[in-house]
């Protein structure tokens, strides 16, 4: 039984790196695009008289209020609808009673909190970009 265990904390943690590689490739390439795309506007804005962290918060605003929002939702679908799910689907490979037994500090806070903190990284690092906008491009 102790290997079962082992096991299933290495899946864990494998599983916890994927996620915080594909949050980091997401909230890249979305800022990439996003940047490419307002690029005019973003020169226009520095016309105006606007800093690179006032463009960089407002940026940092439109990606980080859903994350938020999708952390909540994912953790309640999770506490309401995650034993009944994995439960069908071990039932359907042969293993019919699979109960959870989880650390609610790891799955609604650290995890949570976690991929909050490497988007707010992303973020501000994807964001050096807008060093590169000037106001006259040729």
């Amino acid at each position: 039984m102790g290997d079962i265990i082992a096991q299933f904390s290495l899946i864990t943690m494998i599983t916890i790196i994927i996620a915080i590689l594909v949050t980091i490739l997401t909230i890249t390439i979305f800022m990439r695009t996003l940047i490419v795309r307002y690029k005019a506007d973003i020169a226009v804005m520095k016309a105006l008289g606007y800093k690179n962290n006032d463009i960089r918060s407002q940026y940092r605003t439109r990606i980080i209020i859903p994350l938020i929002i999708g952390l909540i939702i994912g953790s309640v679908l999770v506490l309401i609808a995650g034993q009944p799910l994995v439960s069908a689907f071990a039932s359907s490979l042969g293993a019919p009673q699979i109960v959870f037994i989880s650390n609610p500090f790891i799955v609604y806070g650290l995890f949570p909190i976690s991929i909050l903190v490497v988007a707010i990284v992303t973020v501000y690092l994807a964001s050096n970009l807008l060093n590169g906008i000037k106001l006259i491009q040729k």
